[in-house]
């Protein structure tokens, strides 16, 4: 990882909020650890009551704690945006109907036949028949960031909740057969392969860069959270529903089953939240005064940007749309130093953005900054698609703002360029909400 993964460029200068992540540590281990140890203590003990209770106690003082914090750990304004927070809500579901699975079939399959239901596979058998789920979550990756990037990350989670819950409730009747088993994981993963892909994209795409990090790690224990759940719900119902056999209480076929509709209804729920989530709206046509590369010369002249400066502060990059996408050759043929000279040549009545208005709908807007992040006035805005043609361009106002309405397309790449500074570029997926992304121009152009 350290040898071929390139460190990011986004830098956000603060302090590490100490107090924070302790609360929430202490938070979260109390909310937890009786989720998982219910069962075993009794749901009703003296334990399991306290903890959930401090666990209350612990987070709503942490929350009051890091909103009256300049630079918390979690940002919970942002957290709260409907796009943040729907999606977060979403990745419980997911997290509990991924875990499901991998309780009930392993017993499914290491159960004795004679019950009449188990398979009677021993357990690297059950593990092996449990493997074609993890390439099947491999191989739908590429799958997944097309249809991201066609239709939009939502479109990617509803349609990988409906893989899930039709793959549940598919095992309600398919459950008789070790070929039905490996049928149900691996459908199970194809399901998750395209909703775990869409989650990070829908964060990404509605916080600012500088919280991208805290906000997907937010996500990530979402997940968690509903793979702590799945177990103690899922292993509640398999405990009080069994049979004997031969003096021994073994989870009976009905208790599958009713963990499988559970399963199924969370996946149903998580489609209900992921279909409350905001839609890509298409614009009508592309941006006015938009123009092939050939045509344009600032367009075509700024494209080496891509290719040769380093990618700025980019929040909305994501994996289905990656910074450092190459421009075609033709474009990128340009001399480096003509780009500099052609980008910052805006005609006089190009938009100049000083007092920045409360900006809604699919619109990319940001700052363009130089050394020590001091903003950049004058500075020129080009957007592009990815084959060269120019979408649209600005100059910065005096704060250095810009915005841009974003185009009918799915990536985009934004140059910023300025007299005396390198230009910048980042590669965009362009999303319903306002995307952000601050350009830092280094200077040494000439």
């Amino acid at each position: 990882m350290l040898a071929v993964v390139p460190e990011s460029s986004v830098r956000t200068p603060s302090r590490f909020d100490a107090i924070g992540a302790l609360g929430l540590t202490a938070g979260l281990v109390c909310l937890l650890l009786p989720i998982t140890k219910g069962g075993d203590w009794g749901w009703t003990s003296g334990t399991t009551l306290g903890l959930f209770g401090a666990a209350v106690v612990i987070l709503l003082l942490w929350g009051v704690f890091e909103l009256r914090t300049a630079e918390p750990l979690v940002d919970l304004r942002t957290t709260a945006r409907r796009q943040v927070l729907l999606t977060n809500l979403t990745s419980i579901m997911v997290g509990f109907s991924f875990y499901a699975m991998s309780l009930i079939l392993p017993q499914l399959l290491q159960l004795p036949k004679a019950t009449g239901y188990g398979l009677g596979q021993s357990m690297v058998m059950a593990g092996l028949y449990f493997a074609p789920m993890g390439v099947a979550m491999m191989l739908v990756s590429p799958l997944s960031a097309r249809i991201n990037a066609a239709r939009g990350p939502k479109v990617s989670l509803v349609l990988g909740l409906l893989v899930i819950g039709a793959t549940y409730g598919a095992g309600l009747v398919m459950i008789d057969h070790i070929w039905q088993v490996v049928v149900l994981s691996t459908a199970l993963g194809v399901g998750i392969g395209i909703a775990y892909s869409a989650m990070p994209t829908l964060i990404v795409s509605a916080v600012p860069a500088a919280e991208t990090g805290a906000a997907n790690g937010l996500n990530t224990l979402m997940r968690s959270i509903g793979m702590s759940t799945s177990s103690a719900v899922v292993g509640v119902i398999l405990a009080h529903q069994t049979i004997d056999f031969g003096g021994v209480a073994l989870p009976s076929k009905d208790g599958f089953k009713v963990s499988f509709l559970v399963a199924c209804a969370a996946s149903v729920v998580g489609l209900l939240i992921a279909l409350c989530l905001p839609a890509r709206r298409r614009a009508a046509g592309r941006v006015a005064g938009s123009a092939p590369a050939a045509a344009s010369a600032p367009a075509a002249a700024s494209a080496p940007a891509v290719a040769s400066a380093p990618v700025a502060d980019s929040g909305p990059v994501t994996g289905s749309a990656p910074v450092g996408v190459p421009v075609p050759a033709a474009v990128a043929a340009a001399e480096p130093v003509a780009a500099v000279a052609a980008v910052a040549e805006v005609p006089a009545d190009a938009e100049v953005v000083d007092d920045l208005p409360v900006l809604t709908g699919s619109v990319i807007h940001g700052r363009v900054l130089g050394p020590g992040d001091s903003p950049l006035a004058d500075a020129a805005v080009t957007l592009i698609d990815t084959g060269g043609r120019q979408l649209g361009r600005t100059v910065t106002g005096r704060d250095g703002r810009y915005h841009l309405p974003a185009p009918d397309t799915a990536s985009v790449v934004l140059i910023g360029s300025a007299a005396g500074h390198q230009p910048q570029a980042a590669t965009l997926l362009v999303s319903d909400l306002p995307v952000v992304c601050d350009l830092r121009l280094s200077g040494g152009a000439g």
